[in-house]
């Protein structure tokens, strides 16, 4: 199955009564293919009982491509499209494996990813220099060393993070969840995503989702709105639409806005 993801950004700057108002957005598909035609359920082997015991919860492994990202970045830093471009597939091929109650439960080719990465990263240094590009790459491969880094992405928004919003495939009409998501790479953009059920038909269940400030960001919220879609055959995104507004200090507004449709 194929998806279509929008991500844009936009950022406003007020001084002395003038704006200065700055927009960037990438695009990108996504492939999302079962590696295994049908859920399985692990067993675990119990020491005291001494019993193999077999786990409430089934799960499926998906194995994710990335499809032509497009960047679209201002003028003043139109040179940085290509490099950013390029760098949407560090995480080409990731196999994840997802639970019945919607959790990440491991990523299963770490060693083949981290590989990976070191090409793509000598490629795009082939074509790109200085002081900042090693930074920024550099930053990418001290997160790469650590094996919990790949599963965070599952709660990234510019990442993976709408993909599998963590809702179980069987819930009481009165559920709701809540977790910690980050707008992109900056540990500072940490924000409690709230997930609320609101009602279903014969295909799809319809959730309400908000974005507060979690109490360690440095974020303020102004506000937020969004609404998630999922397919009751597969409890998998069928759209999701969100956006937040938010500032650092008073200066500077910024707004995300994510978009993530089945096509």
């Amino acid at each position: 199955m194929h998806f279509d993801q929008v991500s844009t950004y936009i950022k406003t700057v007020v001084k002395k009564g003038k704006e200065d108002r700055q927009r960037f957005t990438y695009s990108r598909g996504i492939g999302l293919y079962p590696l295994s035609s049908q859920s399985k359920n692990k067993v675990y082997y119990n020491k005291d009982l001494k019993i193999n015991i077999e786990s409430m919860e089934s799960y499926n492994t998906y194995e994710i491509e990335v499809i032509e990202p497009v960047m679209e970045f201002g003028s003043e830093i139109r040179k940085a499209e290509d490099f950013h471009r390029r760098l949407n597939y560090k995480y080409d091929w990731i196999h994840v494996e997802r639970s019945s109650n919607g959790k990440i439960t491991d990523v299963g080719n770490l060693k083949e990813l981290r590989t990976n990465w070191n090409l793509l990263k000598e490629r795009v240094e082939r074509d790109y220099e200085g002081v900042a590009v090693d930074k920024y790459l550099n930053g990418i491969s001290d997160r790469f060393v650590r094996d919990e880094h790949f599963k965070s992405i599952f709660s990234q928004y510019n990442e993976y993070g709408l993909l599998f919003p963590v809702v179980p495939k069987k819930h009481r009409n009165d559920w709701n969840m809540q977790r910690i998501i980050t707008l992109d790479d900056n540990e500072k953009s940490e924000l409690v995503e709230t997930i609320t059920f609101v009602n279903e038909d014969e295909e799809f269940r319809i959730y309400d989702l908000k974005l507060d400030r979690n109490e360690t960001s440095s974020i303020n919220i102004i506000e937020s709105a969004g609404e998630i879609v999922l397919s009751k055959k597969d409890n998998l995104i069928e759209s999701v639409d969100v956006s937040v507004k938010y500032f650092y200090d008073e200066i500077i507004n910024n707004e995300w806005v994510f978009m993530l449709k089945r096509v």
